[in-house]
C-alpha cells in the first residue's frame, strides 16, 4: 500500500516548515492507524529537492512519531527509511536524541534504514535506532543507449581476439576516432604474450574525449555459460575494474562485450557477467569515492538492453541508470503564455526564421505541439514548442488533447524547460501561469528548468541580472529554476551592431552552455513522471507493431513518428476512461456514505466502507492521479473537494468519512474507468464505457450496504430515512 504525505518546500512557508512536517506526518499515521496497519515505512519528507534542512525534517518526522506513538495503536513498527546515507543518520541521530525514552511505548519498534538507488549490490540495509546507519554506497552503475567513442569517462573499453586491437567493431571506432596514434600506443604498451583474459591499457589518445582506452583479450563463445570463454571474460572485467580503483580512476565506459559477429556470446550471457562483477568489484571494494561504470548499449541494440532489464531483475539488482535513447540528443520544452515569444524563440535558438510559425498577436501561432530537431555542433537539439498551455482563460477540455500530444513529443522526457516570458511587468496574471507548471509536471520540474526572456530590447539599457532583481516574485521564479535565466529578442539583437551583451548568437550560446551544464548537474537525466513513461512504453510498443507491419521497408524516424500519433490516441482514450471514472466514482461514492445515517453505521457496514477504502487505496493514487497527471488534475480534485465541501457540511467525523469515500471512490473509478476503456475507439466511447462500468461496481457496493442496512428499516431513528424508496437508475 502507498500513502502520498505532501510536505512543505523549505523557504515558502514564512520558517513554519517544521509544524507543518509534524501535521503531515500525523495525518500520514492517522491514516495509516485508519487502515489499521501494523507497519510503516517512510521516508525523510521535504528534504532533498525541497530544501527542507535534514535536522528539521528528521527532527519533525521522529516528534510526530513520538507523540502518536504515546498511545496504545495498530501501528507498532514505523521504518524510517531514505536513499541518503546523510538523511538515514540525521534521522537516526534524531531518534537518539527523541527517543531515549522509548521504553515508555511498549510494543513500539522505530527502525532508520538506508536503501541504495544508484549502486546494484546491496538489499536495504536496516539499522536500529541506537546502531549505526548502513554505509552509503559509491558505485553508480549506468545502462545507456549511445556510442562509445563519444564518452566522456576517464577510460574505455574495447574487446579484442587475441592481440588483435582491430578484430571487432568497437576497436575500428576507436581507431577512426583516435587515429595511427591508437595503434602505436597498443604496439608500444602490449606484451609479447596476450592470453583470454587479459588487458592493455593505452593512455594519451587526444582523438578521445576519455584519452584511454583498455583492450580485453576474449575468447570466441563456447556454448558454455559456466565454460573457458566466460570465466576469461569475467577475469577480463575483474582486472579492468581493480586497474580503474588502482589508478584512481572515476569512471569507465564498457560496451556490450562480446556480443558481436566475431565473438558471438549471447546478450543474456553478457549482461549477467558484467552485472555480477560490477557487484562483486563494489562488495570488495574499501573506497567510498564515488565511481561510474556506464554501459553503452548501441542504438540499434535492442535485444541487448532487454537482456540488462531481465538481468537486473533476476540478479535482484537496484538502482541502474537506464536510458532508451542516444545521450548525445537533448529535448527542450518551451513553456509559457500566448504571445510570450515561445515560436520565435524557438527560431532564434535554430537561427533560422521559418522553423516555428511566430506571431506577435495576442491570439496564439502554435495550436498544437510542434517538434523540430536540428545538430548543433554535433549535438541533436529537439525544441518541442507548445501552445498557451498557461493562458487562464483557456478551458481545461481544450487543453487536454494538446496536452498528450506534447508528452508523446517529448517522451520519455525532456532534459530541460524553457519558461519563455516576455520583458515587461511581471503580473499576478504571469504568477497563476507559472504556478500551472506545478499542475501539469511537477515542482521537481525546475530542477530541469531555466527561464528564457524575450523582447530583450524592451530593457532600456538595463541589464537583465537588474531587470530581475526589481522584481521579488520574478526572482523567487528564478531561485526556483537554479538562478538560470537568459535573455535574446527576436527583433532587434540578430547583428552584432550593439556589442556582444545584445547579440542573439551570443546569448543563444550561453543559453545552450547553460542547458549542457544543467543536464551534467542532472547525470545526464531527463525529466519524466509517470505520464511520460506510459507515453514512452506506448510509443515503443507501436515502433514494435509498425516494424513488423512494414517488413523493413519503414525508416526509424517515420515508424517513431507514426508510432506517436497512434500513441496520442490511445492515450486520450486511456485518459478519458480514467477521468470519467475517477469523476464518477467520487460522486457515487459520496452519495453511499451520505446515503447511510451516522445512527445505522454499524461495525459490519463501517467495515463494508473501510474495506472499499482500503482497496482503492491499496493500489495508491500513483496508479491512477499521478498517471493522469496533467489531465486529470480538474476531474480527480472535484471529487476530492466534494468530499471534503459535503464533509464540513455534515460535522467532522461524517466528514472525515466522507472525505475519504470521494477520495477512494475516485481513485477506485479511475481503475475501472482506465481498464473500461482499453476496449475503446474514442474518446466518446471511452468516457461512456468508463461511466457504465464504474456505475455497475458502485451499484453492487449499494447493495451489500442495502442489505445490511435492511434490518433497520423499521427503527425509530431512522425517520426520514429514504432507504425504501431510494434506487439506481442507469
Amino acid at each position: 500500500m502507498l500513502l502520498h504525505a505532501v510536505g512543505p518546500v523549505g523557504g515558502s512557508v514564512g520558517g513554519n516548515e517544521r509544524p507543518l512536517l509534524e501535521k503531515t506526518v500525523k495525518a500520514a499515521l492517522d491514516l495509516a492507524e485508519t487502515l489499521e496497519l501494523q507497519t510503516l515505512a517512510m521516508p525523510c519528507i521535504s528534504s532533498g529537492i525541497f530544501g527542507v534542512p535534514l535536522k528539521v525534517c528528521s527532527e519533525a518526522i521522529v516528534s510526530a512519531v513520538r507523540d502518536f506513538g504515546r498511545e496504545q495503536r495498530i501501528l507498532t513498527k514505523v521504518t524510517l527509511i531514505d536513499v541518503s546515507g546523510e538523511a538515514v543518520r540525521a534521522m537516526q541521530e534524531a531518534c537518539d536524541r527523541l527517543l531515549q525514552g522509548k521504553r515508555e511505548f511498549p510494543g513500539w519498534e522505530v527502525e532508520s534504514s538506508t536503501t541504495t538507488t544508484h549502486a546494484p549490490q546491496r538489499d536495504t540495509t536496516a539499522a536500529s535506532a541506537r546502531g549505526t546507519a548502513a554505509p552509503e554506497v559509491c558505485v553508480q552503475v549506468e545502462i545507456i543507449q549511445g556510442t562509445i567513442e563519444k564518452q566522456q569517462v576517464d577510460a574505455l573499453v574495447s574487446p579484442m581476439v587475441g592481440s588483435d586491437p582491430l578484430s571487432s567493431r568497437v576497436g575500428n571506432v576507436l581507431l577512426d576516432a583516435a587515429g595511427p596514434a591508437l595503434m602505436t600506443a597498443f604496439l608500444r604498451e602490449s606484451g609479447e604474450q596476450i592470453a583470454p583474459g587479459d588487458k592493455v591499457l593505452v593512455e594519451g589518445l587526444s582523438g578521445l574525449s576519455s584519452g584511454r582506452v583498455f583492450f580485453l583479450s576474449c575468447a570466441h563463445w563456447d556454448n558454455n555459460p559456466q565454460g573457458p570463454a566466460v570465466q576469461a571474460l569475467r577475469q577480463g572485467v575483474r582486472k579492468i575494474l581493480t586497474s580503474c580503483e588502482n589508478r584512481g580512476f572515476r569512471s569507465v565506459a564498457f560496451p556490450v562485450v562480446g556480443t558481436g559477429v566475431v565473438l558471438q556470446f549471447p546478450d543474456n550471457v553478457v549482461a549477467q557477467v558484467l552485472l555480477e562483477e560490477i557487484r562483486r568489484y563494489e562488495q570488495n571494494r574499501a573506497s567510498r569515492t564515488p565511481f561510474l561504470v556506464r554501459i553503452i548499449v548501441h542504438p540499434n541494440d535492442r535485444d541487448s538492453t532487454k537482456a540488462f532489464q531481465t538481468a537486473q531483475n533476476a540478479l535482484h539488482l537496484r538502482g541502474f541508470v537506464l536510458g532508451t535513447r542516444p545521450e548525445q540528443d537533448i529535448r527542450i520544452v518551451l513553456l509559457g503564455k500566448t504571445g510570450g515569444g515561445k515560436s520565435s524563440a524557438g527560431n532564434t535558438i535554430f537561427g533560422q526564421d521559418d522553423v516555428f510559425l511566430s506571431d506577435s498577436s495576442s491570439t496564439s501561432s502554435t495550436q498544437i505541439c510542434k517538434a523540430h530537431t536540428k545538430n548543433i555542433k554535433g549535438r541533436n537539439i529537439t525544441l518541442i514548442d507548445t501552445p498557451g498551455f498557461f493562458d487562464t482563460d483557456i478551458p481545461e477540455e481544450e487543453l487536454k488533447p494538446k496536452i498528450v500530444k506534447c508528452i508523446t513529443e517529448c517522451a520519455p522526457g525532456p532534459h530541460a524547460f524553457l519558461i519563455v516570458l516576455k520583458v515587461e511587468r511581471y503580473t499576478v496574471h504571469e504568477n497563476e501561469a507559472i504556478a500551472k507548471i506545478e499542475t501539469y509536471f511537477s515542482p521537481e520540474a525546475f530542477k530541469y528548468a531555466t527561464v528564457l526572456f524575450t523582447h530583450g530590447d524592451q530593457l532600456n539599457g538595463l541589464t537583465i541580472e537588474k531587470f530581475v532583481q526589481q522584481n521579488a516574485e520574478l526572482n523567487k521564479l528564478v531561485e526556483k529554476c537554479g538562478g538560470r535565466y537568459h535573455v535574446i529578442d527576436n527583433k532587434y539583437w540578430n547583428t552584432n551592431q550593439q556589442g556582444q551583451y545584445r547579440d542573439n548568437q551570443y546569448q543563444v550560446a550561453e543559453l545552450l552552455n547553460t542547458i549542457e551544464k544543467m543536464v551534467r548537474d542532472n547525470g545526464g537525466g531527463f525529466y519524466t513522471n509517470e505520464m511520460l513513461q506510459e507515453a514512452e512504453r506506448l510509443i515503443q510498443a507501436e515502433i514494435e507493431s509498425l516494424r513488423k507491419e512494414s517488413k523493413g521497408q519503414m525508416s526509424e524516424e517515420e515508424m517513431r513518428k507514426q508510432a506517436k500519433e497512434r500513441a496520442r490516441r490511445k492515450l486520450l482514450i486511456k485518459l478519458s476512461g480514467i477521468a470519467t471514472g475517477a469523476v464518477v466514482g467520487a460522486l457515487l461514492g459520496v452519495t453511499l456514505v451520505i446515503m447511510i445515517p451516522l445512527t445505522l453505521a454499524t461495525q459490519p457496514l463501517i467495515n463494508l466502507v473501510k474495506s472499499n477504502i482500503a482497496a482503492s487505496m491499496t493500489i495508491g493514487p500513483a496508479a491512477v492521479a499521478e498517471v493522469a497527471l496533467p489531465v486529470l488534475t480538474v476531474e480527480s480534485g472535484l471529487g476530492v473537494g466534494s468530499g471534503i465541501g459535503i464533509g464540513a457540511g455534515v460535522g467532522i467525523a461524517a466528514g472525515v468519512v466522507v472525505g475519504m469515500a470521494a477520495t477512494a471512490g475516485a481513485i477506485r473509478g479511475g481503475i475501472v474507468g482506465a481498464t473500461a476503456a482499453e476496449e475503446a475507439e474514442t474518446v466518446q466511447e471511452a468516457a461512456g464505457k468508463a461511466a457504465n462500468a464504474v456505475y455497475h461496481e458502485a451499484k453492487g457496493l449499494y447493495d451489500q450496504a442495502g442489505h445490511l442496512l435492511k434490518g433497520y428499516s423499521n427503527r425509530s431513528d431512522t425517520t426520514g430515512f429514504m432507504h425504501k424508496n431510494h434506487t439506481w437508475n442507469n
